[in-house]
């Protein structure tokens, strides 16, 4: 089974669409293909606090959203992709 799944940067018809595959993407491919797309964002994993950080390569005060696709079924790719006990 292949865990594909995507997410979007931004809202209605100027939101981004970044893909990913749960079996071969790593954290730096999907970090590096934020940071290479159009969404205009910055992503980094910071350790310290053990999170993901977005920041607008824009100046001022300008949110950011970010929504996961509706089709992801999370449930079915954690089973798949869990080890056996």
């Amino acid at each position: 089974m292949k865990c594909l799944g995507n997410f979007f940067i931004g809202e209605g018809e100027g939101a981004v669409r970044i893909d990913y595959d749960v079996n071969n993407d790593t954290l730096s491919t999907l970090i590096d293909r934020v940071n290479r797309s159009e969404a205009n964002v910055d992503m980094y994993y910071d350790p310290v606090s053990d999170r993901f950080v977005l920041k607008n390569k824009t100046s001022g005060s300008i949110g950011i959203v970010l929504h996961e696709s509706d089709n992801w079924d999370t449930l079915s790719c954690l089973l798949y992709t869990s080890p056996s006990p």
